[in-house]
Parts: C-alpha cells; sequence; structure tokens
C-alpha cells in the first residue's frame, strides 16, 4: 500500500473524530456542571453573609439617623441579634464575612477547574461513545450518556490517592453509557448459554 493510500483512512478518522468533538461540545454546553455539596454550602454562606449584612447595616443606619425613641430599642435588639449569630458559629461577624468571601472564591475556583476538566476530557467521551454504537442508538445519545458518566468522574475523582484521572474517568463514562443502555426498554440482556 502506498502512502498516498494510508492516509485517506486517517483522514477520513480525523474527520470523523473532529465532528464529533464539535457535536460533544453542543451537548456539553446542555450539561450546567454542579457539584450539589458546594452549591449548597454557597447557598448558605450567602444567606449568613446577607443576613449578618443587613444586620450590620440597620444597626448603622439606626444610629446616623436622629434618635428617636423606638431608634433606642432597635439598635439594641440588631446587636443582640449579631451576638447570637456570633455565639452559634463561634467567631465574630466580621471573620465570618471574610471567610464566606474567602469560600466563594474558592468554590469558583473549584468549579472553573472541574469545568476545564471536562473540557478537557471531551476527547475520551468522543472515543468511548462509537465503541457502543448498536441498532437504535446514535452516536449523540451515547455522548449525552458518556457527559454525565465525565462528570460524575469529575465529582468523584480523588487527586490524593496518586491514580491518573483518565483511566478512572474512562471507567465512569463506560459504566455510565451501558447504565443508560440498559434501562432503555427492550434492552433485555441475555447471558451466555
Amino acid at each position: 500500500m502506498d502512502a498516498q493510500g494510508s492516509r485517506a483512512p486517517r483522514k477520513e478518522a480525523r474527520e470523523r473524530y473532529e465532528m464529533l468533538r464539535q457535536a460533544l461540545r453542543a451537548e456539553g454546553a446542555k450539561f450546567r456542571f454542579r457539584w450539589r455539596a458546594l452549591e449548597s454550602a454557597l447557598r448558605e454562606q450567602r444567606t449568613l453573609h446577607a443576613e449578618i449584612q443587613e444586620l450590620q447595616d440597620q444597626v448603622e443606619r439606626a444610629k446616623r439617623l436622629k434618635p428617636k425613641p423606638d431608634a433606642r430599642i432597635e439598635v439594641p435588639v440588631l446587636e443582640e441579634r449579631l451576638r447570637q449569630i456570633e455565639g452559634r458559629h463561634g467567631r465574630s461577624t466580621r471573620e465570618m464575612l471574610e471567610s464566606a468571601a474567602a469560600a466563594e472564591q474558592g468554590i469558583r475556583k473549584a468549579l472553573q477547574a472541574a469545568a476545564e476538566i471536562v473540557e478537557s476530557s471531551l476527547s475520551l467521551v468522543a472515543l468511548t461513545a462509537p465503541e457502543y454504537v448498536r441498532p437504535g442508538w446514535t452516536v449523540v445519545e451515547l455522548v449525552q450518556a458518556g457527559m454525565t458518566g465525565l462528570m460524575a468522574a469529575v465529582e468523584r475523582f480523588q487527586v490524593r490517592t496518586g491514580r491518573r484521572f483518565s483511566p478512572f474517568a474512562e471507567r465512569k463514562i463506560r459504566r455510565a453509557i451501558t447504565q443508560a443502555m440498559a434501562k432503555r426498554p427492550g434492552s433485555t440482556r441475555h447471558g451466555a448459554r
């Protein structure tokens, strides 16, 4: 076989790979990557942050305005509420606001890193999904299932174990695809006889 004849299949394979990669990017945009635990922690932090900020603003407004008989009562009540929050969390409100801002920034960085890992690992899904094409299944459906597996891999991967991410992710991708195929009606598995 000459050099020109061996380039044609490579070119076709590369074009097919690029087509699948573009389809993956389009499908990946539909998924909103979320870490449930991080999001709930962030919501709690935001709620606490908003409550503390509102109480501090009310205290400042009450102190700035001309003292009225009802304002004198309101300030101690607000300050007592702030002290209750400090007692419950064991830190000053200033420390809690600083830690909430730092936590929010850290969570944003973690979500950005996870999104980058998903983006850079799209080729794993693109290479794995076509292996499972069966009658009644399109590559796009398998890619969608593989994307859920990839996102689960990003959520569950632990760097400190010292293992590589790609074999771990590939296992999760394959599992997600086979589970999706098994859930569809009419896809009964038959054991060897």
